[in-house]
């Protein structure tokens, strides 16, 4: 598996895990309770420390924040249940993108504008939100979709979205397990280039590579030498 990106706008870095825990506790050890929110996730963005909202440790890794031109798009951590397994951690409520002001250091649902709400469910597996990423006033994101005792990802998923549009775009549709590998790079042209390899019966890789354009939503073949161009 393998994935190479350059948004190079940017930059977030994760500096603590938690602030806090008094608001969060189990539900027999497992479901994450309803309770009000007190645990908080710290995270720098152009330098500068912003705090968001998460339900316990075990779900702070879940938490996303990236920022745009204009502000902080971030996602909390849904309520989960399993949150100690790795196989079989999953979400009982959808995974949720916000908006806020780059002003607000200390981020929460009530002083943020809901983006977009991913589905809970495709074709049967929970949809998992795996990363944010922005160029300009786009923000772009991953999913992939999972069924408790699965390791491994069934799909994985590109979209596009502003934060005045209603509904994200796809973008592609690709797979990082079985064989498979997928790279992408977002540079500041507002395109999107990306390579599916897949494993041939010569023991090689076949791949397809494309350039995507956020401005017009087109999406053009290219050859392997102009990926990174």
């Amino acid at each position: 598996m393998r994935k190479i990106f350059f948004v190079s706008l940017f930059s977030v870095l994760i500096l603590t895990t938690a602030c806090g825990s008094s608001g969060s506790s189990s539900n027999g050890g497992n479901k994450e309770s309803s309770a009000p929110v007190e645990n908080r996730v710290t995270l720098s963005i152009n330098e500068k420390n912003y705090t968001f909202p998460s339900r316990s440790e075990s779900t702070n890794r879940y938490v996303k924040a990236v920022p745009t031109a204009d502000g902080i798009v971030w996602s909390p951590a849904p309520e989960m249940e399993n949150t100690s397994s790795i196989a079989d951690i999953r979400p009982v409520e959808p995974f949720e993108i916000y908006y806020s002001h780059a002003s607000d250091l200390k981020i929460d649902k009530i002083n943020s504008r809901k983006i977009y709400t991913l589905p809970l469910q495709k074709d049967g597996a929970e949809v998992f939100l795996e990363n944010l990423y922005s160029v300009h006033q786009y923000i772009l994101f991953t999913t992939y979709t999972k069924k408790p005792g699965m390791v491994q990802a069934i799909e994985n998923q590109l979209f596009y979205i502003t934060p005045d549009d209603a509904e994200a775009k796809l973008i592609t549709s690709f797979h990082e397990s079985g064989g498979y590998l997928f790279d992408f790079n977002i540079n500041d042209q507002n395109t999107v280039k990306y390579t599916q390899s897949s494993p041939n019966a010569d023991g090689g890789y076949d791949e397809a590579s494309f350039v995507f354009h956020l401005d017009t939503g087109i999406n053009e073949p290219i050859s392997a030498a102009d990926i990174h161009k």
